[in-house]
């Protein structure tokens, strides 16, 4: 960084670990370190922003690797509201009266990367083939909401404008999903956020089924805790396209039980002659074929080659069995408390993981017996 006393690299722990606090020493970074482990990230955010005075605050998670131009490339942002393009491709100034005091920015979101390829990649063997299963919304999907200024803060990678954290209070306590529910307040508060598309920093994918469940029953818990405690429907700080963005983000934990529907009406028809839909071949086509060739359509449009109709099938399908029962609970008040770090220690393999593949089994034999019946 050009000016490097304006930078200042904290390791956060809330460990208080002295095995921790000698390697930022080591490094000759600042420690910052929190006893009781009091609301988890979210406290130990709010112990660092207590004690540091910065202007910009750049997050991470501690598996994250940031590239060496991570400032240069995202810094440059939050002076847009005070500079303006020349038809030579330069930037200058503005003078006062042409600087637009309501356009703010709140913070800068540079997309999720990993390092080690992700539990498809790897027990496929398609690392070459396949791309990472979170890169359709890290660079897809959230770069595309910005045009609806409803880009989610995934709680890494990114650089926030310490203004604007102040005026929401901090990262919130009450939620297990701080960062998508931080992203939420900023933007009602009439700050503008935008999603980037290169990565410049790369961490660790879930190395297991199991902590892979974790993390997404996590954020399916917290998405649902988010939306309800920052009333999303009425939010007036919320543009209306931003409120309809973030509403899909809450739909969607739902669409692991229709997945689960389309999974066992068949067979609940061939095994067991109960019909879930009494109908006709074409009146069902009438009503399936359109939405396929849309949904079809739209997948092949907005998402280029990081995620094709069949590999939504796949992923949804193997998460479906796991998330369903959460979300339901979330969403009828019985909450997540908890915040449960992902499991990246590495692959190794434990007996409860065959448990994780129990379901599957389940759907594949009762589908096999049906086609055979």
């Amino acid at each position: 960084y050009p000016d490097k006393s304006k930078v200042h690299v904290f390791i956060c722990d809330d460990g208080n670990r002295p095995a921790m606090a000698d390697l930022a020493k080591d490094f000759g970074v600042g420690y910052l370190g929190l006893a009781n482990n009091k609301h988890a990230k979210s406290g130990n955010y709010n112990n660092a922003l207590s004690k540091t005075r910065s202007p910009l605050v750049a997050t991470f998670d501690a598996d994250m690797i940031v590239r060496r131009e991570f400032l240069m490339e995202t810094v440059p942002y939050f002076f847009l509201p005070r500079v303006k393009e020349l038809p030579d491709g330069t930037w200058a100034l503005r003078k006062p009266e042409e600087t637009d005091m309501n356009f703010k920015i709140g913070f800068i979101q540079t997309p999720q990367s990993f390092y080690n390829p992700d539990l498809f990649q790897f027990n496929l063997y398609s690392e070459q083939n396949i791309p990472n299963e979170q890169d359709f919304f890290s660079r897809e999907i959230n770069v595309m909401r910005n045009s609806n200024n409803a880009v989610a803060y995934t709680g890494s990678n990114t650089v926030i404008a310490r203004q604007a954290l102040e005026e929401i209070g901090g990262f919130p306590t009450d939620t297990i999903t701080e960062d998508f529910e931080t992203g939420i307040k900023i933007q009602s508060k009439g700050y503008t956020a935008y999603s980037t598309l290169e990565p410049l920093a790369s961490g660790l994918a879930p190395t297991s089924i199991k902590s892979m469940v974790t993390q997404r029953v996590r954020w399916a818990r917290g998405v649902i805790q988010s939306v309800r405690n920052t009333k999303i429907v009425t939010n007036k700080g919320l543009n209306p396209n931003a409120r309809i963005s973030y509403m899909v983000s809450y739909s969607y934990w739902w669409s692991f039980g229709r997945r689960l529907v389309f999974t066992f009406a068949p067979v609940m028809f061939a095994l067991f002659d109960q019909q879930v839909v009494n109908t006709t071949f074409w009146e069902i086509l009438a009503i399936w074929g359109p939405q396929f060739l849309f949904y079809s359509l739209a997948t092949r449009c907005l998402s280029s080659d990081t995620r094709n109709q069949r590999w939504n099938q796949i992923i949804d399908t193997i998460l479906a069995p796991f998330l369903v029962i959460p979300v339901f609970l979330e969403t009828i008040g019985v909450k997540q408390l908890k915040f449960i770090v992902t499991d990246k220690s590495g692959i190794k393999k434990q007996p409860s993981d065959f448990l994780y593949i129990l379901p599957q089994l389940v759907m594949l034999g009762l589908s096999v017996a049906g086609l055979i019946r």
